[in-house]
């Protein structure tokens, strides 16, 4: 051969390697808090996006709509596990929760990263035909593991939904 040659060598190809593996072991836990904030977020906002459809769908079929957590995307769940998804369905006349027979709007699958709490002891909550519910309600979203407070949706007896980003408590 002559001249001379260019290209790397077999050091020099294993130098930039280890640095970029010393690199990413470093950054890795900053991406990893990224993400869960990133997932903690859209869940939150889903979850708003699915209160203004329940309220919506009510104003315009003049009919009752409700929202209940739920673990399989068909009924609502007895525990108040809102990160496992929810339900947006209109029932038939004095049922509570969702039976087979009633409209089923939307489902939501789980949520991974994520906990959601819902202020009050019950569970659905009820969009009258008027689009109003029946006391105030808020729900806290929070980032797991480390139970972060991102924000409250707040919602008011008039159906109105705001974001509180203020006072979050985790618990």
């Amino acid at each position: 051969m002559t001249g001379k040659e260019s290209g790397l060598t077999l050091l020099e190809l294993l130098v930039v390697i280890a640095i970029t593996a010393i690199l990413s072991s470093i950054s890795m836990p900053y991406f990893n808090g990224i993400l869960s904030e990133i997932r903690s977020l859209s869940t939150g906002h889903s979850l708003r996006t699915a209160l203004v459809l329940a309220r919506a769908t009510a104003v315009n079929t003049r009919r009752e709509v409700r929202i209940c957590p739920s673990d399989d995307g068909m009924l609502c769940s007895s525990t108040s596990k809102w990160e496992n998804g929810w339900i947006i369905y209109t029932p038939k006349a004095g049922n509570l929760y969702r039976e087979l027979e009633d409209n089923l709007i939307q489902a939501s699958g789980k949520r991974l990263g994520v906990k959601i709490t819902k202020n009050g002891h019950e569970s659905t909550i009820k969009f009258s035909a008027s689009g109003r519910i029946g006391l105030n309600r808020s729900f806290t979203v929070c980032t797991l593991p480390g139970k972060q407070p991102l924000f409250r949706l707040v919602l008011y007896r008039t159906g109105r939904i705001r974001m509180d980003y203020s006072q979050v408590d985790c618990g």
